[in-house]
């Protein structure tokens, strides 16, 4: 799992120019959140960060519109400072009533691009916004709303348009977020329409797509009903809006602030899917009991979408949901014109819409004779598009995925699987099922997710496959781990399913020998760009309806055959990195630099958030310097950034030493540490060093600047400068370094939480409690580097 880019802001990705047609669009990433309501009240500050976090968290959008009317806000900063935390592209969108002067120095901060909502398509301040964004280099997006005079000067506001760097216009009938002007007569709605599709054409010889919104097709020219973007199209639309953020933003404008923040927080709170105990209780009863089951059976299909315990999950709208399509569909279609009951666009249009009859009075439905049209895309497929950096390489992500489903089918058809597991070798995790002859078959009565028991311990290159079937679920694919699922729905009562990981992590899930897009799901899970390090897959089906049936799993591992025997690893070195790169490169170094130990005892598990700092290409460089040092990867969501207690447990499953080393990414260990620790190993369970020495910052920046090799001067370093701590903490080993046995991490798991205050603590005194004082490894204390400040985990600077 690596990142969409190390930075989203404005000058850090290269600029995207020209328009490119693709068959097949990618759904919208972009969201948006408010600074005020519908009455010009304004949203707390705290809301407005919580708001774009939520977008990040809940809907998955790499980029969010700020919608405001002032944008000389005070705490402007700030939320650019959140945006980057969450590698978030932030744009501004605004009416153009404000002055232009603050851009620069929001550009300085980021800013992606500006979204320009005029009220009038000829608004006094447009102009000034058209070249202070020019001045300043920054992408335009505009929206233009009707009703257009019949003096409109098409190309030359065409041409202004193009000059400044627009990228992309919208021109709509209205603005649910703006104040509107609708037209007063029929001539003035037909001069409007006959306007906006002039300009349209204009636009397009500028090289600026040009989407018209909510106009239903049988009103435009043959030639213009390309650009139409309706409801449906809008959907599956990358330079729109994710719907649901949209949604939500309509919604939460027309509330008082106090309403709004407190519908923020709830929608915050909501908790993420989990395991339901209570199929393993009530399943053997039920399934014995004829009648009961017989009730239960009914009971189940009528409410099998009805969760008490939110644990069925949200799926994100994206190019393959047909539901939103479908609900559009059958709400159009109750309250139909006449004259769209005989319309061959009648399934993709808008119809008569309340923007259409309010802007453009006066104008008649006409129907189009033909073959039923189904398909949303049916006309703008070919259409012409503006892709920025970020969407760009979503592009490039959806063609790569194509790549590697041909790959898998040739490398899975070209011989057999190296392991097959029996209904004998595996099973469903903490619930009931059934082994049959070929065969498991899972029972559910709840609407949660139900996991297979482990498949294995997997590293990159390899495939996994099975086949499931003889029901139904919503959701089928694989876990890896409690913060990385791949699924895809389940459309029919059989399916055979395949995920295949390339060397490099790059993977592809095919549903039938046919790539699938991965769902995005709304909470906790973050769909991961790369699948790295060792992987522990579990089969996972979501909302079973009563039984499913999965056969044997098939297992490939490509590449080198002869891979590293793990059995020679005795201690797991685990290392918790976020924005601490330049000291976990230090740290790494002293780990590599022991003296007097096998290097081929040890491996180092790395767990770290891809894309927030230079650790991934810190651990490509160390493999290649260091060879003969085994580095794994565990990589988390941006959601995970400040949930050490998480990513250590999570970590702790890749773990193939008897022994863990728990590690801060800013602790250098002695170069004697692993061959004392050898030494003691047969007589402790739990073991700590003898304190920490404290280096001043002169010191450190010295080591990280490579004028200094600690392993060099260890004795130098420990009686020179800084603070010298031996029994801190009540004398209890807290997390700058604890090394215990696998078995004890497991049984008394870390504290999980969105902080990490006294979880080490905590995990220290269980220990003691409940296997013994550690053994102190006397006379060999570790080295604490400097940080600047008590503040050091999930810290917003990199260090």
């Amino acid at each position: 799992m690596c990142a969409m880019a190390e930075n989203l802001g404005h000058g850090k990705f290269p600029a995207a120019a020209g328009l490119q047609a693709h068959g097949e669009r990618i759904p919208p990433s972009r969201g948006l959140f408010l600074t005020h309501n519908s009455r010009g009240k304004p949203f707390a500050p705290v809301d407005q960060k919580r708001w774009l976090r939520y977008n990040r968290l809940a809907f998955k959008t790499d980029k969010a519109d700020i919608l405001t009317s002032d944008i000389s806000l005070t705490h402007m900063g700030e939320l650019f400072e959140v945006a980057d935390e969450l590698r978030m592209a932030l744009s501004l969108r605004t009416d153009c009533r404000p002055d232009p002067e603050h851009i620069s120095t929001y550009v300085e901060l980021g800013l992606h691009d500006v979204f320009l909502c005029p009220d009038d398509p000829e608004a006094s301040k447009l102009d000034a916004w058209l070249d202070a964004c020019a001045e300043n280099g920054v992408p335009l997006r505009l929206q233009i709303a009707a009703p257009f005079k019949s003096d409109f000067a098409v190309h030359s506001h065409a041409r202004r348009y193009g000059d400044a760097g627009v990228k992309m216009i919208n021109l709509v009938l209205s603005d649910p977020f703006g104040k509107g002007h609708p037209a007063r007569s029929a001539e003035q709605s037909r001069d409007s329409l006959k306007v906006m599709q002039h300009l349209a054409s204009e636009l397009e010889s500028c090289d600026v797509e040009t989407n018209i919104l909510q106009v239903p097709f049988c009103v435009l020219d043959e030639e213009h009903i390309v650009r139409a973007a309706n409801a449906q199209q809008r959907v599956l639309d990358h330079s729109q809006y994710t719907q649901a953020s949209y949604e939500l933003a309509l919604s939460l404008y027309k509330r008082a602030p106090f309403m709004a923040s407190q519908a923020i927080l709830v929608l915050l709170a909501r908790s993420s899917l989990h395991v339901q105990p209570v199929d393993n209780i009530l399943l053997p009863w039920l399934i014995h009991r004829k009648y009961v089951h017989f009730w239960s059976r009914a009971l189940r299909r009528v409410t099998r979408h009805i969760s008490v315990s939110r644990a069925v999950p949200k799926e994100r709208l994206n190019d393959e949901t047909e539901r939103y399509l479908e609900q559009k569909r059958e709400t159009s279609e109750k309250d139909m014109a006449e004259a769209c009951t005989r319309c061959a666009l009648r399934r993709i249009c808008d119809h008569e819409s309340t923007a259409f009859r309010e802007s453009l009075p006066g104008i008649e439905l006409q129907s189009r004779a033909g073959e039923l049209i189904v398909s949303p895309l049916h006309f703008c497929a070919g259409q012409a598009k503006y892709y920025d950096a970020i969407d760009k390489l979503r592009l490039v992500q959806k063609d790569e995925r194509e790549a590697l489903a041909g790959e898998a089918i040739r490398l899975t058809q070209s011989g057999p699987a190296d392991h097959t597991l029996t209904s004998a070798d595996y099973g469903v995790d903490d619930s009931h099922f059934d082994r049959m002859e070929g065969g498991i078959k899972w029972w559910s009565v709840s609407n949660a997710e139900k996991l297979s028991t482990p498949l294995g311990k997997l590293e990159p290159p390899f495939s996994v496959a099975v086949e499931i079937g003889g029901g139904i679920a919503d959701f089928i694919g694989f876990s890896l781990g409690r913060h990385c699922k791949v699924m895809c729905p389940m459309e029919g009562y059989r399916h055979s399913l395949l995920l295949h990981v390339a060397q490099d992590g790059r993977y592809a899930l095919l549903r039938d020998e046919k790539a699938v897009r991965p769902t995005v799901f709304e909470g906790r899970y973050m769909l991961p760009l790369r699948l790295c390090g060792v992987m522990e897959p579990r089969v996972s089906i979501w909302n079973i309806d009563e039984s499913i049936v999965t056969q044997n799993v098939h297992i490939w591992k490509h590449g080198d055959r002869h891979q590293r025997d793990l059995s020679a690893i005795k201690y797991s070195i685990i290392i918790v990195c976020t924005r601490f790169s330049r000291r976990l490169h230090a740290v790494l170094r002293s780990i590599a630099h022991q003296n007097g130990f096998d290097l081929g005892q040890l491996e180092v598990i790395v767990a770290y958030v891809p894309g927030i700092d230079a650790t991934e290409d810190l651990l490509d460089n160390i493999g290649l310097a260091y060879p003969d040092l085994r580095v794994v990867r565990a990589p988390f969501t941006e959601q995970d950034v400040s949930a050490k207690g998480f990513m250590i447990n999570e970590s702790r499953k890749m773990a193939a030493g008897e022994w863990l080393v728990l590690l801060d990414s800013d602790t250098l260990l002695p170069p004697y540490m692993l061959a004392r620790i050898d030494t003691a190993a047969p007589h402790a369970e739990f073991m700590a060093p003898d304190g920490r020495k404290l280096l001043p910052e002169e010191t450190t920046a010295k080591i990280l600047m490579g004028e200094l090799d600690p392993w060099d001067h260890w004795e130098e370093l420990l009686s020179g400068p800084g603070d010298f701590r031996h029994r801190e903490t009540r004398g209890i080993p807290v997390g700058f370094c604890q090394i215990v046995k696998a078995k004890y991490l497991k049984a008394y798991p870390y504290t999980e939480s969105s902080h990490f205050e006294n979880a080490d603590m905590w995990f220290g005194e269980e220990l003691r409690k409940r296997v013994g004082v550690e053994h102190r490894l006397s006379g060999v204390p570790v080295i604490h580097l400097d940080h600047g400040g008590s503040q050091w985990y999930g810290t917003l600077k990199h260090k």
